[in-house]
C-alpha cells in the first residue's frame, strides 16, 4: 500500500491520525506540498505512526517518506 498527498502543510497535519488508518502495516507514505521549514513538525505529527525518513529538500520543497509501524509497535 501506497498513500501519497501533495497538499499543504495543515491539512497534512490535521490528516496524520487518518492517513495512518489507510495504510497497512509496511505501507507507504509519501507527503508533499510544504515547504522545507514545516518538515520537521510534519515529521513529529507521523512518528507515532510511521517510521519517517530525513525529509528530501528542494528548491525550498520537502518531500517526506515514511514506513507504516507494525500493530502495537
Amino acid at each position: 500500500d501506497v498513500l501519497l498527498a501533495n497538499i499543504l502543510a495543515g491539512p497534512l497535519h490535521a490528516l496524520a491520525d487518518a492517513f495512518a488508518g489507510y495504510v497497512r502495516p509496511h505501507g507507504d507514505i509519501v507527503l508533499s506540498g510544504l515547504l522545507a521549514p514545516q518538515a520537521q513538525a510534519c515529521l513529529d505529527a507521523y512518528a507515532p505512526h510511521f517510521l519517517m525518513q530525513p525529509p528530501r529538500i528542494a528548491e525550498g520543497w520537502a518531500m517526506l517518506h515514511g514506513q507504516r509501524r507494525p500493530a502495537g509497535a
